[in-house]
C-alpha cells in the first residue's frame, strides 16, 4: 500500500466562505501594529530634488521607542570600537584622517546628548539612508507588546488571520484558484472602514479539497 506524502498547509473557512489561517491570531512583526513614520525628507515641489533631511523631526519620532533608541545606541558603540581600533592599529593614517576620526569619536562620546542621538549627529553616512534602514530593520523585528500604547487604533481586531491566508494563496496560480472555486472579494474593517481583498471559498470544503488533491496543491481546507 502506497502511503500519501501529501502534507498541505491547512486553512480555515468561515461560514461566510472567508478563508483564514487559524494559526495566525495576531501580529507577529512591529510593522503590523506600529504605523510607518512620516517621510523626513524635504524635496523641491517642482522637480522632486532633495533639499534637506529633517533630523530633528526624525529624532523626535525615534525618541518614543526605547527599543529603537537601542538600535542607534548599538550603532554608536560599534562605530566607537571601529574608530578606536583604527586609531590604535593603523599607523599609516594621515594627520588629517586621524584628526577627523578623533573629532567623530568626541561627537559620539559627548555627554550633551544621549548616545543614540550622537550616533545620528556624528554619522558620516547619509541620514536619508541610516535612519530609514535602521527603522526598517526595527519594524521587521518581532512585535513587542510592551509598546501597545503606540499601536495603531483597532489593532486587536485587525484581520491578521485572513491576511495570512491571502498571502499564502497568492502564491498559487490563477488556474488552480479557479479550479478550487476560490475568488478574491472586497472586505471592509467594521471599525476603520479600511478596505481589504481576501480570498473566499465558493464551494464545499470537501469538493475544494478533492480539487486540491487532484492538482497536487499544497493546501487544504477545514471548517473555522
Amino acid at each position: 500500500m502506497k502511503l500519501s506524502n501529501w502534507d498541505p498547509k491547512v486553512l480555515s473557512v468561515k461560514p461566510s466562505g472567508l478563508i483564514c489561517d487559524s494559526v495566525v491570531q495576531g501580529p507577529s512583526l512591529r510593522k503590523e501594529v506600529i504605523p510607518n513614520p512620516p517621510d523626513f525628507v524635504i524635496r523641491d515641489r517642482l522637480n522632486g530634488k532633495f533639499i534637506r533631511y529633517m533630523t530633528t523631526n526624525a529624532i523626535q519620532w525615534i525618541s518614543q521607542f526605547a527599543s529603537l533608541q537601542l538600535k542607534f545606541t548599538e550603532i554608536a558603540y560599534r562605530r566607537i570600537d571601529s574608530i578606536e581600533s583604527e586609531l590604535w592599529l593603523n599607523e599609516s593614517l594621515s594627520i588629517s584622517a586621524r584628526n577627523q576620526l578623533k573629532f567623530e569619536l568626541t561627537q559620539l562620546q559627548s555627554d550633551d546628548r544621549p548616545i543614540w542621538e550622537n550616533a545620528i549627529h556624528a554619522t558620516r553616512e547619509h541620514l536619508g539612508h541610516l535612519i530609514p534602514s535602521t527603522i526598517r530593520a526595527w519594524m521587521n523585528e518581532s512585535v513587542d507588546f510592551s509598546e501597545k500604547s503606540y499601536f495603531m487604533p483597532h489593532w486587536e481586531s485587525y484581520p491578521y488571520s485572513a491576511l495570512a491566508a491571502t498571502s499564502y494563496l497568492e502564491c498559487l496560480d490563477a488556474k488552480s484558484l479557479i479550479a478550487m472555486q476560490v475568488s478574491l472579494e472586497n472586505y471592509a474593517h467594521v471599525d476603520t472602514e479600511q478596505e481589504f481583498r481576501f480570498y473566499k471559498l465558493n464551494q464545499s470544503i470537501r469538493n475544494a479539497n478533492k480539487q486540491a488533491r487532484r492538482l497536487d496543491l499544497s493546501v487544504a481546507f477545514e471548517e473555522f
